[in-house]
């Protein structure tokens, strides 16, 4: 009996490329990944600040102002930095703000016209109360009213 070892084996070199026949169109190839870009965390606050303030009256324009403020930097930033995104948010804060603090403009007009109407109103009703007394004492009075006839 020989003593037959098998000789060193070379494996084929490997290759992860498909063959491909000469005519055949090459696949699609996928579009490259893109890069996510951060969202500005101001525009993101600007929102939430314009939300408030429609939900808490009592400082809510307050809110619209912050709103507002931040809604600008945030647009600004954007505009400088490509990188970041948000400026829908961003926008969207602004509207809403400037919209809130338009309603509030609007509500304080009413109260203010109608906290300067209030004494015009209540002149005229006293004016109208004096003539109607003097109206009613200057009608004839019976003479004798518990006299029976």
């Amino acid at each position: 009996m020989t003593d037959q070892r098998p000789q060193s084996f070379e494996a084929p070199p490997c290759s992860f490329d498909a063959p491909s026949a000469p005519d055949s169109p090459q696949p699609p190839v996928a579009p490259p990944v893109k890069e996510t870009n951060d969202v500005c965390d101001i525009a993101i606050v600007a929102l939430v600040l314009s939300i408030f303030s429609i939900f808490m009256p009592c400082a809510g324009f307050a809110f619209a102002i912050a709103a507002v403020v931040c809604g600008h930097i945030a647009r600004g930033k954007i505009r400088n930095d490509k990188s970041l995104t948000g400026n829908g948010l961003a926008l969207g804060g602004l509207i809403t703000g400037y919209v809130v603090i338009a309603a509030y403009i609007l509500i304080g007009i009413f109260f203010v016209l109608t906290m300067a109407l209030i004494p015009v109103a209540r002149s005229a009703a006293e004016a109208e109360e004096r003539r109607a007394v003097e109206e009613v004492t200057s009608m004839p009075q019976p003479a004798d009213p518990g006299a029976i006839e």
